[in-house]
């Protein structure tokens, strides 16, 4: 069974983005988590550590959401995951959506998270928030034996990210879809 999708929306992105939900305000609004627990974090280099801190971030940003466009085509969320804070709902939701789509040996093909317009917006109560824009392309979902079962056409989704700081190294925090 073959589904067109208007975004990506329910092939990965929007399940995990609107799980945390959209208010009326113009700038998103992030509420800290209960739980916290500490992870092992990419250590940025010499280099990364010379750029100035939005300029960091926004590098950051791109390289994350590389790590997702390798798991869409990998099904191992490993990646990104290790580049998000352990209390990031939106991403462990991204990460059981690529499980789901890789059990039984499921697989997507196409697809990528290309981060573009990155802006900074200010910082909340998680640390800074980005605006960005996340430019999708077409994937094509099968089952274990091979069979299409959905296409999600190419879109673009405005994303908002609380960034966090682990000794120097940042990770996403949280998303939310704009």
């Amino acid at each position: 069974m073959t589904r067109s999708l208007s975004a990506i929306a329910v092939g990965v992105v929007v399940p995990v983005l609107v799980f945390g939900g959209c208010s009326g305000d113009p700038k998103p609004k992030f509420a800290p988590s209960e739980s916290s627990s500490p992870v092992a974090s990419v250590s940025p280099s010499h280099t990364e550590r010379a750029l100035p801190p939005r300029a960091q971030q926004a590098k950051f940003l791109r390289e994350y959401f590389a790590e997702v466009s390798a798991s869409i085509s990998t099904g191992d969320s490993s990646g990104f995951l290790a580049l998000s804070s352990p209390r990031c709902e939106s991403c462990a939701v991204i990460a059981k959506n690529l499980d789901r789509a890789y059990d039984d040996g499921g697989s997507i093909r196409g697809g990528s998270w290309t981060v573009s317009s990155p802006t900074y917006s200010g910082k909340s109560s998680l640390g800074p928030v980005w605006d960005i824009d996340v430019a999708t392309a077409r994937e094509h979902w099968f089952d274990g034996d091979g069979t299409e079962i959905k296409i999600v056409r190419p879109s673009t989704q405005h994303v908002a990210v609380a960034l966090e700081s682990d000794s120097g190294a940042w990770r996403v925090r949280e998303m939310r879809l704009q």
